[in-house]
């Protein structure tokens, strides 16, 4: 499963003065989110500026791979357990995801079997946190956001993402 698969409905098309009402299925995989864009620009005869944007998005999300592949920790695709709704986030990093938990708190037995694992990373949805996911595993714990800030630039998610994930690889890589 990608990102936050939350169906909703909002405003989505103020080009002009055309102001629009559409379902919108949030979803940050890539290329759930690009088939999304297309979709959306179909509807609101944008696709000239849904073409633009792909463009821009693709280069920005392919050099954000690139650093954080440069990151890997001893040059390897870090293992993670991932948040339901995070594991776009272990794609973009290139990782490699171990198993996944949520949206309901982790069981110990589920605590148990996630640990087991050994991964490096969690992937924690800053969204829906229940706290520390695998204590005392020595794993280290990335808060991920799927939601823009204020700003709503959906880029933001994506790069801030990878400021934490790069981060937390430096840290494994300096132990």
């Amino acid at each position: 499963m990608g990102g936050a698969d939350i169906r909703m409905r909002e405003v989505v098309c103020r080009h002009g003065r055309v102001n629009a009402v559409a379902e919108v299925d949030l979803d940050n995989d890539p290329e759930k989110l690009s088939a999304e864009v297309a979709r959306l620009a179909g509807l609101f005869g944008t696709e000239d500026i849904a073409a633009q944007w792909k463009k821009g998005f693709d280069a920005e999300y392919a050099k954000l791979n690139k650093d954080l592949r440069a990151a890997w920790p001893g040059s390897r695709s870090p293992a993670v357990v991932s948040h339901v709704f995070t594991t776009w986030a272990a794609e973009l990093a290139g990782a490699t995801t171990a198993d996944m938990y949520g949206p309901e708190a982790v069981t110990p037995g589920r605590l148990s079997e996630l640990s087991a694992m050994k991964p490096a990373l969690v992937l924690d949805n800053a969204h829906m946190s229940t706290g520390t996911v695998l204590p005392d595993s020595g794993a280290t714990q990335v808060k991920i956001a799927n939601y823009p800030s204020d700003d709503l630039d959906l880029l933001s998610v994506y790069r801030d993402a990878a400021a934490e994930l790069k981060k937390a690889m430096e840290e494994i890589r300096s132990r």
